[in-house]
């Protein structure tokens, strides 16, 4: 004999699979939500390794002289070829005008741009020696505590280099110019 649902059963049936299809719904949507989120974390790991990884390469290349920053306009061997050009273009053209339109001799023509190299360096020194005690004062006025910035003093050596490469251009090329020659603040050979 066969077995015949009674319409009782069919509702209990019924009642029960709608019950298991909201539970399979909620589940798909707990799933769902969870994947986002294990998406998310991953996303934010990918992020927080990066930046640890950038952390980690600046301090291991941030004052080793043996590793070079290939990005890094200023390196060392970038800052010798500017001043290479310096000598190649500004000095010749400077030491000729000096020379010849001046009447000076080689020895004097030497002094007189060695002063000038001088003079811009000591101009720039000066000026990073300033920028440091104004930015430790803003420092300590902003913290309440005495700051040292070593990082801070390499990053204006290269400023340092930067600046004296251009006044030197310039100076040379006033000179080259103008065949004349004054020398700054009321200084003398």
């Amino acid at each position: 004999m066969k077995y015949l649902p009674k319409d009782g059963d069919v509702m209990l049936i019924q009642i029960n699979c709608d019950a298991q299809e909201e539970t399979i719904s909620q589940f798909k949507s707990t799933i769902s939500e969870l994947e986002k989120l294990c998406e998310d974390l991953k996303a934010e790991k990918q992020t927080l390794l990066t930046r640890l990884s950038q952390i980690s390469a600046m301090k291991f290349i941030d004052g080793n002289p043996n590793i070079t920053d290939l990005s890094d306009p200023n390196r060392p061997d970038k800052l010798a070829e500017q001043f290479s050009e310096l000598y190649d273009n500004q000095w010749t053209d400077s030491f000729q005008v000096l020379c010849e339109r001046l009447s000076l001799s080689d020895e004097d023509a030497i002094k007189v741009l060695l002063k000038i190299m001088m003079t811009v360096y000591d101009l720039c020194r000066q000026q990073v020696e300033y920028q440091n005690k104004k930015l430790g004062k803003a420092l300590r006025t902003f913290t309440g505590v005495e700051t040292y910035f070593p990082k801070y003093c390499v990053h204006r050596r290269e400023e340092i280099a930067i600046l004296q490469y251009v006044v030197i251009t310039v100076q040379m090329a006033k000179i080259s110019s103008e065949g004349e020659y004054e020398l700054t603040l009321g200084e003398s050979l």
